[in-house]
């Protein structure tokens, strides 16, 4: 009896580092996904990314014991190599999970896309590996480097944005999404004009649109309007940048104004303000401010 004791308690530590607990990853950035993620030989694809979520396509949840090992590679294959983690504990003080975080923009080149090794870090190890090449987007001098950088600062700017509301877990559907706005706004007039909304609750977006003044009379009324521009969001405001040719001044225009949008599901209003410079080639250009209003209705979303 005494030895059969004894029996029961070294299996009962040897088999204590063999305990699963249960994972979850998690993506930093849109543009890494789809990743795949490969524990113990079995492969998971994550879809999104999100640093709150625990379960649907912005979450990877498994099980692995202190034997385990994992790996994961982004949409392009490349193995990714960047990660933070952090513990989910119960009030007791046991771990609930334990969430591991994919991003950052060191990377190195898995030799065979279509089978990566699997046999890549222990679990309770999690140094972040630092031994690894610089990411090679496969372009030379400035043309690969000015893509390598727009990438980055797109994804910078929606983890800005992200990280702002990690801990509020607002629902992220609906984003990104395309829309079409009508309304009026003193810098284009009567206008309409098409929206595309990238990132999440961050990010930015670009847009183009045209119009005609037919209610006040400013100094250029008779013109036919239009303007791009680029805008950062952050949540429901925007910080928007438009250039076009504006019934307020001649030689086009800069407009630089605050926006408010608010969405009842499908549709929503839009209103800004800001203030501009026109004529710009003049040695002292125009100045003007303009207010706006409008309606907007997504045409597609996320």
């Amino acid at each position: 009896m005494k030895r059969k004791l004894i029996f029961i308690a070294i299996s009962l530590l040897i088999s204590l580092p063999m305990v699963a607990r249960k994972y979850i990853f998690n993506a930093a950035f849109d543009s890494m996904c789809p990743i795949s993620i490969y524990v113990d030989g079995n492969q998971y694809i994550l879809t999104e990314a999100s640093s709150i979520a625990t379960t649907g396509p912005g979450a990877v949840e498994v099980y692995m014991s202190d034997k385990s090992t994992w790996s994961a590679y982004d949409k392009d294959g490349d193995r990714i190599t960047q990660y933070s983690e952090n513990s989910k504990t119960y009030s007791n003080g046991e771990i609930e999970f334990t969430r591991i975080e994919l991003g950052g923009i060191i990377k190195t080149r898995s030799s065979d896309n279509d089978t990566p090794p699997v046999d890549s870090y222990d679990t309770p190890n999690y140094d972040t590996v630092t031994n690894s090449e610089t990411y090679d987007s496969g372009n030379s001098g400035n043309d690969g480097l000015a893509e390598h950088a727009s990438s980055v600062a797109a994804d910078l700017a929606s983890q800005l944005g992200n990280a702002a509301i990690r801990a509020s877990n607002i629902d992220y559907d609906g984003f990104p999404y395309l829309s079409a706005e009508a309304g009026y706004s003193m810098f284009s007039g009567v206008n309409t004009r098409l929206r595309y909304r990238g990132g999440k609750y961050g990010g930015f977006s670009i847009f183009a649109g045209i119009g005609k003044e037919f209610i006040f009379n400013p100094k250029n009324k008779d013109c036919l309007t239009w303007n791009v521009g680029l805008s950062f969001n952050l949540e429901n405001v925007g910080l928007n940048f438009s250039f076009g040719e504006t019934p307020l001044s001649y030689n086009y225009g800069l407009l630089i104004d605050l926006s408010y949008e608010y969405f009842f599901s499908n549709w929503g209003i839009i209103v800004n303000g800001g203030i501009g410079f026109g004529d710009i080639e003049k040695s002292n250009p125009d100045t003007f401010w303009s207010l706006g209003i409008g309606v907007a209705f997504k045409l597609w979303s996320k």
